[in-house]
């Protein structure tokens, strides 16, 4: 269908995406093939962002990563909204997709997601790869906040992650600042 550019089949396709009836992989398969198609718009990734299977809010919110990457305020405040999600995977997306987003955009959502979650495997490695070349200035920021000071679950992982990414980027200047911060 993707390949023959068959815009024909995407109502059938929306409708089968949104049934509460339809089994998950059937509804997962129409989302990728409606992406595929280019047929993918907001309302339906609302409608299951907010669906009961994990599954489908996780695939919800990597579709909606374009949007994140194009700034889009509404992309940028449903995703973020995803952060205290019951579902551990769904977190887990989260923080992954919030890195196609605008630096300005993702820093506090990322930061009360590890906040809350730091304990939880994958989610300090995924908020590191989020920030992509703006882990000192997360840094500092987490620093200069007294939760943060305070040495709570999961804490010393995020400042040991996000202090070997500084050190693997290697800036003179922010690795010498580390040093003093940790002095």
């Amino acid at each position: 269908l993707v390949e023959r550019g068959d815009k024909s089949v995407v109502p059938a396709l929306r409708k089968q995406a949104l049934s509460s009836t339809a089994s998950v992989p059937n509804r997962l398969q129409a989302l990728w093939i409606m992406e595929g198609l280019g047929a993918l718009d907001e309302e339906a990734l609302v409608n299951v962002m907010n669906d009961p299977s994990p599954k489908l809010r996780v695939t919800a919110i990597r579709l909606s990563e374009p949007a994140l990457a194009a700034g889009n305020p509404s992309a940028i405040e449903r995703v973020s909204g995803r952060m205290n999600d019951p579902s551990r995977e769904v977190r887990l997306q989260v923080a992954l997709s919030l890195g196609e987003a605008p630096a300005s955009e993702r820093g506090a959502a990322l930061a009360t997601l590890l906040r809350n979650d730091a304990g939880s495997p994958f989610v300090i490695p995924a908020v590191v790869s989020s920030l992509a070349g703006e882990e000192f200035a997360f840094l500092e920021r987490l620093s200069s906040e007294r939760e943060w000071r305070e040495a709570g679950r999961g804490y010393p992982n995020v400042f040991e992650a996000l202090a070997a990414a500084v050190l693997r980027e290697g800036d003179e200047q922010k690795v010498s600042r580390l040093f003093q911060m940790v002095r």
